[in-house]
């Protein structure tokens, strides 16, 4: 019994001990939690700071941005009040050249009125005619409103050597030519080209009559035309329709070049069959330095010739050609020295003439009908055209000063 007893209370003993024990680890693990829930939260404290530092300098840097935004808004609206200021200036500068330009534009309508005069339209010549000798010869070369014994007074003169005289009448006639230009249907150009002849001819009769070799004068007298697009058109452009006639001729055309062939003289060679020159032969395109085109059909048989690209080349360069590179090229059949051309020339063309004139003919109209039947054309519809456009330009009125002053012209597409 008492062992029973012992028993028991060593069983008592051990389970105190083993609550106490528990009890002290329940202690540790609620002490080792608290700390851990301080540090947790001292650790919580500090994130939560460093967070509130960074919050605190993002919005530092926010605002400093959304201040500097605020500022480049500040500055650009304030520059652009002031471009809108400038371009408001602007505008009404704009508008008083508005005006002025409406200005000109009704003092070039007064100008087309009293030019629409004859008589006016002669003073407006004579002033012309007095700008180009004026440009071109010292004061006594030349005399405005020279008076002959008769009476009778011419536009101008210019002295010549051993005391001769050139007479020179400035004509401007106009009115059928104008209304020929701006003629919409092919039937009324053809009967205004035709007046405008007639009109040309009665100004050359006109100026026949200063021709007076009793008071030493030429046995010529000039007719000053103050109008490009009248004389390209009614003199110029002939000289392409003669070529076309040597193409279409049944015969065979030789032609002979000595010395420097320029500009329709270019044309007329190319308008033969055989180009026989001398060795000092030039042939030159040289309407580019006066801010033209070639005329006379240059550029349409050169490119038939020789091909488009050398074309090109000695058209937009305007350098000459000499007679042994025109050879290369193809378009010159003979150089020959220059004393012996007229014999070589001549014995050709014998052995020519001797030929099958019939089957030259033919032969001839083959190469015509395949190269040129578009030739007449193409004068008509292309270049007088484009040369009258190029006349109209400041760059032609460059040219043309730029030559007479023997300088380099200055160009601006204009």
């Amino acid at each position: 019994m008492e062992s029973i007893l012992f028993l028991l209370i060593l069983l008592l003993l051990g389970a105190v001990f083993y609550a106490i024990t528990k009890v002290v680890d329940l202690d540790k693990k609620i002490a080792e939690n608290s700390a851990k829930k301080e540090n947790n939260e001292a650790n919580l404290k500090s994130d939560i700071l460093e967070l509130s530092r960074n919050v605190s300098s993002l919005n530092n840097s926010v605002s400093k941005t959304i201040q500097d935004s605020n500022n480049t808004m500040i500055s650009s609206i304030s520059k652009s009040q002031s471009l809108i200021a400038e371009i408001s200036k602007e505008m009404s500068k704009f508008s008083e050249t508005g005006k002025h330009v409406g200005s000109i534009a009704n003092e070039l309508k007064t100008l087309q009125t009293v030019l629409s005069m004859p008589k006016q339209r002669g003073v407006f010549g004579e002033y012309y005619l007095e700008t180009v000798l004026s440009n071109t010869f010292t004061p006594g070369q030349y005399q405005l409103q020279y008076k002959f014994s008769d009476g009778q007074i011419v536009d101008a003169v210019v002295f010549l050597d051993k005391g001769r005289i050139l007479p020179i009448d400035s004509k401007f006639t106009l009115e059928n030519y104008n209304r020929m230009i701006e003629s919409g249907t092919k039937e009324e150009k053809e009967k205004l080209h035709k007046l405008t002849i007639d009109d040309l001819k009665k100004r050359i009769n006109e100026t026949a009559k200063y021709i007076k070799p009793s008071e030493n004068t030429m046995n010529f007298a000039f007719m000053f035309i103050p109008s490009e697009a009248l004389y390209y058109d009614l003199l110029i452009g002939k000289v392409g329709t003669v070529a076309d006639g040597m193409k279409k001729m049944s015969k065979i055309v030789i032609t002979s070049v000595c010395g420097a062939a320029a500009g329709a003289g270019v044309s007329l060679a190319l308008g033969g069959d055989f180009i026989i020159c001398s060795d000092n032969a030039k042939f030159i395109l040289a309407f580019v330095n006066l801010g033209l085109v070639p005329d006379t059909g240059g550029t349409y048989l050169l490119s038939k010739a020789i091909g488009v690209p050398r074309t090109m080349e000695l058209a937009a360069t305007g350098r000459p050609v000499s007679a042994e590179e025109a050879k290369e090229l193809g378009f010159v059949y003979k150089v020959v020295p220059v004393e012996e051309l007229n014999d070589f020339t001549m014995k050709f063309a014998q052995k020519i003439a001797a030929g099958p004139l019939i089957s030259y003919k033919n032969i001839k109209k083959q190469i015509y009908d395949a190269n040129f039947a578009d030739y007449k054309k193409w004068l008509d519809e292309t270049e007088i055209c484009t040369q009258r456009e190029c006349a109209a330009t400041m760059d032609f009125q460059e040219g043309c000063k730029a030559f007479m002053e023997k300088r380099k012209a200055v160009f601006k597409g204009e």
